[in-house]
């Protein structure tokens, strides 16, 4: 028997998670989707098939917890990580298995509506596609990367895999979220009637309203993955021919122990290596500190297909600080910033294009400043989940089976 609690309203479940419900991007965008559909009396689970969550404290009772509204059920919350791959590879298969019951348990308990579906895999979104036949529920693919773009993905499984999934998952799926006009394009490519909604980089601006302590020194701050050392390199060179010798450059980068420690080489070989500051796994208050403290947030991007496509989150999360972001004037960053009111963007992928707005931000503070807030604008109006989830309430609406 269905539950009174559910009778009349959207009931929605978050497929595909397999990051850390609580401590990664991955999982803050789901929470956040969760967060913006709740605030409009939609019903979400958010259904994980990660390993290892740290959840900062807060438990599961066996296999569900429920927290800010949202419901999550976490597939394998019984069993560990396996160190064999041969193990590990058996157990994803069981892992399916397992969703699928949850799934089915949930869609009695609650009639599911649709599926937010978050995968590379062409198998993956195969598989949930055939659950959402078989429990009768639309399901919606959140398009975040273009991953025939990506250069790191020369494998030959991977160029298989984003061969079937760039052509044919936008004629299975019922409907898709792409994050950037790119990605948008690409699934009308494909599928010209497939329902369309983009769906941009999402922030708690509440996180950032605090003030917070200031450092006792100026720095230029960048966050990312130290697999992108080429960027990370950029941002080095570019730092190096900055014009003042006491500003700082504060690099927090996560990554497998081999990464780190060709990101440590990097910096050891720079001739300004005494003002660099390296970091990882900061707790995301301090990243937040981090962030506000900055002169300016560094983001380069290339001018590449695969930065044309994506959307970094942390370009929101910039935003949101207040302080200036300096970047490069390419993909989503022209459809929502402009250079010199709200972000500092750079016309070309050069180390003197970029040094320069370093050189601004240094020596224009004020005006610098001024430009922070423009940015924090921008995030409030674009980028704010409390924003979103009418539209998105709206268009899942729409798409029901």
């Amino acid at each position: 028997m269905t539950n009174s609690k559910y009778i009349n309203t959207l009931n929605i479940v978050y497929l595909g998670s397999s990051g850390s419900l609580f401590g990664s991007a991955s999982g803050l965008k789901a929470r956040l989707i969760a967060r913006a559909l709740i605030a409009e009396n939609v019903n979400v689970t958010i259904v994980s098939k990660s390993w290892n969550d740290s959840n900062k404290g807060i438990s599961f009772v066996g296999d569900t917890l429920e927290n800010e509204g949202i419901a999550y059920c976490r597939v394998a919350s019984e069993l560990s990580r396996p160190s064999n791959i041969v193990k590990r590879n058996l157990l994803k298969y069981l892992l399916f298995i397992r969703e699928f019951t949850e799934l089915k348990r949930i869609n009695k308990l609650m009639s599911i509506d649709a599926g937010i579906l978050v995968t590379r895999s062409f198998i993956s979104m195969l598989f949930y596609r055939f659950v959402s036949k078989i429990l009768c529920f639309s399901l919606v693919i959140n398009y975040m990367e273009y991953g025939s773009a990506m250069v790191t993905r020369n494998k030959f499984s991977q160029k298989v895999n984003d061969y079937f999934y760039e052509r044919f998952t936008f004629k299975l799926v019922d409907a898709a979220l792409p994050i950037s006009e790119v990605l948008k394009n690409l699934i009308l490519n494909v599928n010209r009637d497939l329902p369309v909604l983009k769906t941009p980089v999402l922030v708690d601006m509440n996180c950032f309203q605090k003030d917070l302590p200031k450092w006792d020194y100026k720095y230029f701050l960048f966050c990312g993955a130290a697999a992108f050392i080429e960027i990370i390199d950029f941002i080095i060179k570019s730092f190096e021919l900055v014009s003042s010798k006491d500003i700082k450059l504060h690099l927090n980068c996560f990554g497998s122990p081999k990464e780190i420690m060709t990101l440590n080489d990097r910096i050891s070989r720079s001739d300004k290596s005494k003002l660099i500051i390296f970091t990882s796994k900061l707790k995301y208050n301090d990243l937040i500190n981090h962030y506000k403290s900055a002169i300016a947030l560094l983001i380069p991007l290339r001018p590449t297909l695969q930065d044309k496509a994506r959307f970094p989150h942390k370009i929101g999360e910039y935003a949101a600080s207040g302080r200036p972001i300096i970047s490069n004037n390419i993909g989503e960053m022209a459809y929502y910033f402009i250079d010199g009111k709200s972000a500092l963007l750079a016309d070309s992928y050069e180390f003197e294009s970029f040094r320069d707005k370093m050189n601004f931000v240094i020596n224009y503070p004020k005006e610098a400043d001024r430009i922070g807030n423009e940015g924090r604008s921008v995030a409030e109006e674009n980028f704010s989940y409390k924003m979103f989830g009418k539209g998105l309430r709206e268009f899942l609406i729409n798409i029901k089976n």
